[in-house]
C-alpha cells in the first residue's frame, strides 16, 4: 500500500513539473496555426483576384473579431479571431486590397496577446506574398 502511495505521489510530482511546458507548447502551436491560417487566407485572396480578374478585399474587423475576404459585397471567407488575440495592421482602414493582377500594397499584420507582440505577417510590396514571423517568448 505504501509503495502505491509513493508511486502515485512521484507520478503526480512529475506531471506537475511537466504541465507548464505542455501549456506553453499549446500556446505556441495555437499562435503558429492562426498566423498560418491568416497567411493562407491572404494567398487565397490573391489567387481569387487573379482568377476572377477583380479586386478582392481582406478586411480586419477588430471590434467584432473577424477577418473577412470579400469580392464586391460577397463574403468569400470568414475567419474568427481567437478572443485572447488582437490584430493590428498598418493598412489603410485595416484592409488589404488585391488587384486583378494579384498585386497589393505591402504592410504588416501584428498578432498581439494583450500588449505583447507574439507574431506578425509581412505582406511583400507588389507581389502580396505573406511571410509569417513568430516572436520567440
Amino acid at each position: 500500500m505504501i509503495e502505491l502511495i509513493l508511486t502515485l505521489s512521484l507520478f503526480g510530482l512529475l506531471v506537475s513539473l511537466a504541465l507548464p511546458t505542455f501549456t506553453r507548447f499549446g500556446e505556441y502551436i495555437e499562435k503558429e496555426m492562426f498566423l498560418k491560417l491568416l497567411a493562407s487566407d491572404l494567398e487565397y485572396a490573391k489567387m481569387q483576384a487573379m482568377s476572377y480578374e477583380e479586386e478582392i478585399v481582406v478586411s480586419f474587423d477588430t471590434k467584432l473579431g473577424w477577418v473577412l475576404t470579400k469580392k464586391n459585397d460577397q463574403i468569400l471567407r470568414r475567419i474568427k479571431i481567437p478572443y485572447h488575440f488582437q490584430i493590428e495592421t498598418n493598412f489603410v482602414q485595416d484592409q488589404i486590397v488585391f488587384r486583378h493582377t494579384g498585386q497589393s500594397l505591402g504592410g504588416t499584420i501584428q498578432l498581439k496577446s494583450g500588449e505583447r507582440l507574439i507574431g506578425k505577417i509581412l505582406v511583400q510590396v507588389a507581389s502580396g506574398l505573406p511571410k509569417v514571423e513568430l516572436i520567440p517568448q
